[in-house]
């Protein structure tokens, strides 16, 4: 059989084999038969799993950008915009960190000012918004790293996902303030989950 999603059934330990009477349950609640159930199952964790959003990104402004990578050319202002980004996590992993890809318009005569910043957001069924972790600033020390391809992140997280009532998505403010230019654009983005799996073992 094939079962979809994470696995990890109350009780149950990581690494702990499955005895005959689990591995019914878990026919029972899976609708089919564990082929060769006479086999043992154990509880694995995959962890440092990077799941690449698949959705386009959405500005708070449409009308201040431009486009989007590959062909696109960004922001079309210097003020602050923002863009959200809309993640597709697994119900039940652990998001334990995320990375955004990026790269700033060209022409910098200096760094921005105020640099661009990103923040992990989830938002429930009533709407409210709430932040996961610190807001990252981009720490590029030089212009020619900030106008390449690079990336802002954030580890050390334990978000446990409930996409039941919640969805998450990563927030961009672009640069603004003095030697602030057009042109930022937003590459990509992933989040880096911990996932339970079930793992034959016999």
């Amino acid at each position: 059989m094939a079962l979809r999603g994470p696995v990890k059934v109350s009780g149950w330990a990581f690494g702990e084999v499955l005895t005959s009477a689990q591995m019914t349950a878990v026919d029972i609640l899976a609708g089919e038969s564990i082929e060769g159930n006479s086999g043992t199952y154990g509880i694995e964790q995959l962890t440092a799993v990077n799941i690449l959003s698949p959705h386009p990104p959405i500005p708070n402004d449409p009308t201040q950008w431009t486009g989007f990578a590959p062909t696109g050319v960004g922001c079309s202002v210097n003020t602050a915009e923002v863009l959200r980004w809309g993640l597709h996590v697994p119900n039940g992993c652990t998001i334990t960190g995320w990375t955004f890809r990026l790269s700033g318009g060209i022409g910098h005569s200096a760094l921005p000012a105020d640099m661009p910043h990103v923040t992990l957001k989830r938002i429930d069924l009533s709407d409210i918004a709430t932040s996961i972790g610190s807001q990252v600033t981009d720490t590029s020390a030089t212009v020619g790293a900030y106008q390449a391809a690079h990336s802002i992140s954030l580890s050390s997280l334990s978000e446990v996902v409930d996409t039941s009532t919640r969805r998450y998505f990563l927030q961009l403010t672009t640069e603004s303030g003095a030697n602030a230019t057009s042109g930022t654009r937003p590459l990509g983005c992933y989040v880096t989950v911990t996932i339970d799996k079930l793992d034959p073992r016999g």
